[in-house]
């Protein structure tokens, strides 16, 4: 806590001693000579009372806005202090559909990608899909998704991955970072239109220039490679500071 936090707390706790003397003052049913030479009358002292309570008020205000001030630079200097440069750990992606879906265009009813969609599911990358159908249901999820860890579920061939395709191109034109595991994928999104894979190894958890609220962290599970049971891939993110769907 930074000295000019520490005089404005001492400062409320002043006035709010200053108050609560007050108010035992006008608890009792008669004063004493001094007290009334001081205050005059009960009246006096509550008008007291409201100027103190109205000085209590401001100097909380202060405190609270020199605090967040505080936590905002500290946030920065940690930042700086782990400062990620992905070329130096990510190699740069090579699956076009990843590299241009930012690119996609919705046409009619459907979103029109400049390449197949790729699958962990042999029977739709052999279809070559190049184009999803944007349900109404996305829409309406994906306007109920404001951060956090969200879970998205449903029975087989119900359209999560498809879904997720759609959220993630939202995503990106809205200029976010976004860290996409879609197996046999790893896709990280920068926010500034740059493309990397990750590989095998994620960021340590206490990298807040990676792990942090600015982050959002997609997760298609596939069998066990990313659950984490047995202290797998996904183990670090019981730590992690982003948004998790």
């Amino acid at each position: 806590m930074s000295s000019e936090i520490q005089e404005v707390a001492e400062n409320i706790k002043s006035v709010a001693s200053e108050i609560q003397e007050l108010k035992t003052l006008l608890k009792k049913r008669t004063w004493d000579i001094a007290e009334l030479d001081e205050f005059g009358s009960k009246d006096h002292v509550r008008n007291l009372m409201i100027g103190l309570e109205e000085k209590e008020r401001l100097l909380l205000q202060a405190k609270n806005q020199l605090m967040e001030k505080e936590t905002q630079d500290h946030q920065q200097q940690l930042l700086k202090a782990v400062s990620l440069n992905p070329a130096e750990q990510f190699k740069v992606c090579d699956e076009p559909f990843f590299t241009e879906l930012a690119l996609a265009k919705p046409v009619g009813d459907d979103l029109v990608f400049n390449h197949p969609i790729p699958s962990s599911d042999v029977s739709l990358t052999e279809k070559k899909l190049n184009k999803i159908y944007i349900r109404e249901s996305y829409k309406i999820i994906a306007a109920g998704i404001v951060g956090g860890k969200n879970t998205i579920t449903g029975t087989p061939g119900i359209g999560k991955s498809m879904f997720m395709i759609y959220l993630l191109w939202k995503l990106l034109k809205e200029g976010k970072r976004v860290l996409f595991i879609y197996y046999p994928f790893q896709i990280y999104y920068d926010g500034n239109g740059n493309v990397f894979d990750y590989g095998a190894a994620l960021p340590v958890f206490n990298n807040r220039g990676f792990w942090n609220k600015h982050v959002v962290l997609f997760i298609r599970l596939q069998g066990e490679r990313y659950r984490g049971s047995k202290g797998g891939t996904l183990s670090i993110l019981q730590f992690c500071a982003c948004n998790i769907t």
